[in-house]
């Protein structure tokens, strides 16, 4: 089975039928194998679906202050999830996002971009490579979903708990924790795009975990190896459409419970990752194919422990992330290495305090250090010092206020205040009514201020020593049923944001490659919207979701919409678990609304909308083995042929099969 996962050479042609062949053989190979394991999956008992980011305290998702998402790990199992970008699309308020027609992807909430969205990993931070490498997607598929256990979406800022970026909200990826016996769980998927211009992927996650130790010493253990050929262009074969990637992944660590109610983790991740695309320099000749290689580690240490009524935490680690460039042709010029390291020492207690009050203690350190040759000395660091407290105050047994505040000294701003305050209000089993109102900041990047600093690859970016923090008042006002059969929600939300970060287009605008652009702050914006969400469980077996979402992104300043954000997205999910010979079949709609671009002085490229479709059909091969194939973009929708303003490209038509299994 190695064979068939050893991958290509960067750009070496694949055949569709060849391709087709192997994911073939590939499955029954799998299927033979984990059959022959004959692994006994035991049932599970349904819980309510819990979340820890909201509050840094585990409580059910109905109480948390704040809007959540909480995606299951039966969700996950339910759609071809390949990244967090597939996990998160269909949440309400969350719109993923091309930056470029390499096929890169971004994640924006309520109108705020990837910058503002802090990603987390088990609570640790992954770096945001967005920010740093221009245009990049770097940081979102380095684990296994095979190894995660629920992902965690929080809309709206959580500065007064997590500081700079996450002034648009958190997205939390929660791994599975080691238990009282051995488990483990293998994916593999493989498909293919029919157009025959390339775009083949194939992906195997596996994760192990269980005790060494009676219960006092444990081990978990995941791996990923993923790769997606690149796309040729249509129009012109020699240019890559989309790029190429190939991910290999680990990550492990141990489990230590030196006495009840105590427990150590220590643990490290790695992997390396190469991108390629054959393309063009700047917009002109020569053709060549650019390559990159980039490098990923983490390194930590936690603690979490409790002494009487009081939990305690404590999490130190260090993230390094490289890139380094490789045109194939001498004539072009790579762009420079470069590497970024974030240290983080992390801890707070919580504790309850007289009657009806939870109070959260704790403190942050946190040090960024970036090595580029443009920075004086090859390098810059900065450092950011903060600490922060909450109340969770029962008022009466249906009403709970949140109040919370954070206070960050940053090295080049100095002292920034986020508070927050938010009411949960059950009016009875079935209805809750929620509502808040908080401030947020984001600091720039050390790239974004550095006036030494500039890059040049597929676009050029300019540093602008003038830049100003971002800072924003945040307010939402919803409700939410719950009763049987039904799900429902709908929030209002608004964020009126002084000094908003942007890129601004300067020189070779109208090109397709080679713009260059200045970060710029934007003295006054506003995002509002309205997010809505329905579930309804139907007989036979039949289920049907719906969201939607509304927003106004404005440019205050300007007088005009912000550049890159759809009016509408919206998503529907049609699932039949009780279709004849045991076939789970899904249907996926996904919407994307009309949005605009502005290129050098008053010009404006409007975009049309664009909606994709979905389908897959699972079943179950055994009490622990499943397959599924489905088509994704079934109408081959791609929004360059609705208009060549498009900065980015979708995936063609593009078919896949998948198996997974589990056992203990």
């Amino acid at each position: 089975m190695a064979v068939l996962f050893a991958p290509a050479l960067p750009g070496a042609p694949l055949s569709l039928a060849r391709a087709r062949s192997s994911l073939l053989v590939l499955g029954a190979v799998l299927a033979g194998l984990l059959v022959a394991a004959d692994g006994r999956a035991e049932a599970v008992l349904e819980l309510p679906s819990l979340v820890v980011t909201a509050t840094l305290s585990e409580q059910e998702a109905r109480d948390a202050p704040g809007s959540v998402t909480v995606i299951s790990r039966d969700e996950l199992d339910a759609r071809p999830v390949r990244d967090v970008f597939d996990a998160v699309r269909d949440v309400p308020g969350v719109t993923i996002s091309g930056v470029e027609r390499a096929g890169r992807r971004v994640i924006n909430i309520r109108g705020l971009d990837s910058k503002h969205v802090l990603l987390l990993n088990d609570g640790r931070r992954v770096a945001a490579t967005d920010e740093y490498f221009g245009h990049s997607d770097y940081g979102y598929a380095w684990t296994p979903l095979s190894d995660v256990e629920r992902i965690e979406v929080i809309r709206g800022p959580l500065s007064a708990l997590y500081g700079s970026d996450a002034m648009g909200g958190v997205i939390n990826v929660i791994t599975q924790p080691v238990g009282e016996t051995w488990r483990g769980a293998v994916r593999v998927l493989g498909g293919v795009a029919e157009h025959g211009r390339g775009g083949e992927e194939y992906q195997l996650g596996t994760s192990l975990s269980g005790p060494l130790l009676d219960e006092r010493l444990g081990l978990r253990i995941s791996a990923l190896m993923s790769r997606v050929d690149d796309t040729a262009l249509a129009d012109d074969p020699r240019v890559s459409e989309l790029e190429g990637r190939d991910v290999r992944a680990l990550t492990g660590a141990l489990t230590w419970v030196p006495a009840p109610g105590h427990r150590i983790e220590f643990g490290a991740l790695g992997g390396e990752e190469e991108r390629w695309r054959d393309t063009d320099y700047r917009g002109g000749p020569p053709l060549h194919t650019n390559r990159y290689d980039l490098f990923r580690a983490q390194y930590f240490l936690s603690y979490r422990g409790e002494l009487g009524p009081a939990r305690l935490a404590l999490d130190g680690y260090r993230t390094r992330f490289d890139a380094r460039n490789r045109p194939d042709d001498p004539g072009v010029a790579p762009t420079a290495r470069q590497s970024l390291v974030e240290d983080v020492v992390k801890g707070y207690v919580t504790l309850p305090l007289l009657e009806g009050h939870v109070v959260t203690l704790g403190g942050e350190y946190r040090e960024e250090t970036l090595r580029h040759p443009a920075l004086t000395r090859g390098e810059d660091s900065a450092d950011n010092r903060a600490l922060f407290v909450q109340d969770e105050w029962s008022l009466l047994d249906d009403l709970t206020l949140t109040l919370g505040m954070r206070y960050d000294d940053q090295r080049f701003f100095g002292a920034e205040t986020s508070p927050r305050a938010y009411l949960v209000y059950h009016l009875n089993p079935q209805w809750t009514l929620r509502g808040g109102v908080g401030q947020g900041f984001r600091a720039p990047t050390l790239k974004q201020l550095s006036p030494e600093y500039s890059f040049a690859g597929a676009h050029g970016f300019r540093g602008n020593p003038e830049l100003r923090p971002e800072h924003s008042d945040n307010y939402e006002l919803g409700a939410a049923y719950q009763g049987e059969g039904v799900e429902a929600s709908l929030m209002l939300f608004r964020n009126d944001i002084d000094d908003l970060l942007a890129n601004q287009c300067i020189e070779h605008c109208d090109r397709r490659i080679g713009r260059v652009f200045e970060h710029i702050n934007i003295n006054q914006a506003r995002t509002q919207g309205i997010e809505s969400s329905l579930a309804l469980t139907l007989p036979h077996g039949i289920g049907l979701a719906v969201d939607y979402t509304y927003l106004e992104a404005r440019d205050e300043t300007n007088q005009r919409r912000l550049g890159g954000r759809p009016r509408a997205t919206g998503a529907v999910r049609l699932t039949w678990d009780q279709a004849p010979w045991g076939l789970r079949p899904q249907l996926r709609v996904e919407y994307v609304g009309s949005q605009v671009l502005y290129g050098t002085g008053s010009s404006r490229y409007d975009l049309p909308d664009y909606t994709q479709l979905h389908l897959n059909v699972r079943k179950d091969l055994g009490p622990d083995l499943e397959v599924a194939l489905g088509v994704e973009n079934l109408t081959d929708e791609n929004p360059l042929e609705k208009s060549a303003d498009f900065t980015y490209s979708e995936r063609g038509r593009f078919v896949y099969l998948s198996l997974q299994a589990q056992f203990d």
